[in-house]
């Protein structure tokens, strides 16, 4: 796959990102430049039919970030979790929601401090843990932080990831009106 850290920030020459290798990916950006290498390492040029093409591809827009086939962008403003999701909606993507360990440890690394609202909630029924897309919380893929959900408390019906937790149990029901940066998340070329 074509890595989100040999991709400068406006600009990846992937096609296809799940299936470049990283060769082919330095293959796409010199045919995007019209210079190939041949294997006597001289430069010869492209023909014209495939210079100039479109088809670079820019698999997440600017500031969000690439990560498994997924794009994510970290706020850099504060509202509640409801204007949060309204908010990541009119991008074209959600709230963020956590299917797999190497995800959860992508978030946690990223968050730089700073807590995040992410899609999961109790809103509908207490106790009942729902991602935005309504499905149940995963048993096996829990990232709760020491005694949390703290169930004890009322109207803590939403998450987020706290990073001033140890490891990969960061996650915290809180107060939905609180105002808290959020993550949103889309497949990458969907919007």
């Amino acid at each position: 796959a074509c890595a989100e850290d040999i991709c400068a920030e406006d600009f990846c020459a992937c096609v296809e990102v799940s299936f470049l290798s990283f060769r082919d990916c330095k293959e796409k950006i010199k045919l995007q430049n019209g210079i190939a290498q041949g294997n006597d390492h001289e430069s010869r040029k492209i023909p014209s039919a495939f210079v100039g093409t479109d088809r670079v591809c820019k698999p997440c827009p600017r500031r969000w970030k690439l990560f498994d086939s997924k794009c994510y962008y970290f706020s850099a403003d504060k509202l509640n979790w409801t204007d949060s999701r309204t908010a990541c909606r009119k991008q074209g993507a959600d709230l963020v929601i956590i299917n797999s360990r190497n995800e959860q440890e992508f978030i946690t690394n990223q968050t730089n401090g700073k807590s995040y609202w992410i899609g999961l909630t109790d809103m509908a029924e207490e106790g009942v843990w729902r991602w935005v897309d309504n499905r149940s919380l995963n048993e096996t893929l829990r990232y709760w932080n020491d005694k949390q959900p703290d169930l004890r408390q009322k109207k803590q019906d939403c998450v987020f990831a706290n990073p001033k937790a140890k490891g990969l149990t960061t996650w915290h029901d809180h107060h939905c009106s609180t105002n808290i940066y959020r993550i949103c998340e889309v497949n990458a070329q969907s919007l």
